[in-house]
């Protein structure tokens, strides 16, 4: 994947460190944050993703460096529209139908889309408040020919920069939003290779309409 993936990691885990110390000093999830799920996690087998040009799904989301895109964050929720007659559209108006900002203050990340060997910048994003002075749920999203992939997180407070609290509590607040919206969802649904601290072990939510 043009990366190395032992450089990845230890740089990962210095970020740990610093996420780490974060979640002492600011709040815990906002008081909205559900502390358990709307349905069962999956059980026994799971499809298994360890290749992006074998997915119809981005594992990661990247930076664009000098050297190249790097990752940053794995790919933690995925949406299955193809064949349906939803649209990114409609998976974003969730989000908005509950308050969340669209195109808030962020950085562009980048995902590599195997349908046509090209990385592009995400398509959509949203987050609870657009600047997250005080810490906010926070998504980013890419629409591959009706396959969604989405990279949700929970950000710090901006001192200046966020750093991640979180991947599996925007996960599991995302399953929420839309169990109750009559959406299929099937927390941790489908394994894929892109574990990362702080506490994403490469299991991803799938949901359908």
């Amino acid at each position: 994947m043009g990366y190395s993936r032992r450089s990845f990691l230890r740089r990962a885990a210095v970020a740990t460190g610093v996420t780490a110390g974060a979640i002492v000093v600011f709040p815990s999830p906002h008081p909205d944050q559900p502390t358990d799920r709307p349905v069962e996690a999956h059980t026994g087998t799971l499809p298994e993703i360890e290749l992006e040009e074998e997915s119809p799904y981005a594992l990661w989301q990247y930076s664009r460096e000098r050297d190249g895109y790097n990752p940053t964050s794995p790919i933690n929720v995925v949406f299955t529209l193809a064949g349906t007659d939803r649209t990114l559209d409609d998976v974003m108006h969730v989000f908005t139908d509950v308050g969340w900002v669209e195109r808030p203050a962020e950085y562009v990340r980048f995902a590599y889309n195997a349908h046509t060997g090209s990385y592009e910048r995400q398509h959509a994003s949203a987050a609870q408040t657009f600047h997250g002075g005080f810490g906010r749920h926070h998504i980013r999203a890419w629409d591959f020919e009706g396959y969604v992939s989405v990279q949700a997180h929970e950000d710090t407070a901006a001192t200046p920069e966020h750093e991640i609290v979180s991947y599996e509590s925007t996960k599991h607040l995302i399953e929420w939003l839309f169990h109750e919206r009559g959406w299929s969802v099937e927390p941790d649904g489908a394994s894929f290779d892109n574990a990362n601290p702080p506490d994403h072990e490469g299991l991803v939510t799938v949901i359908v309409p």
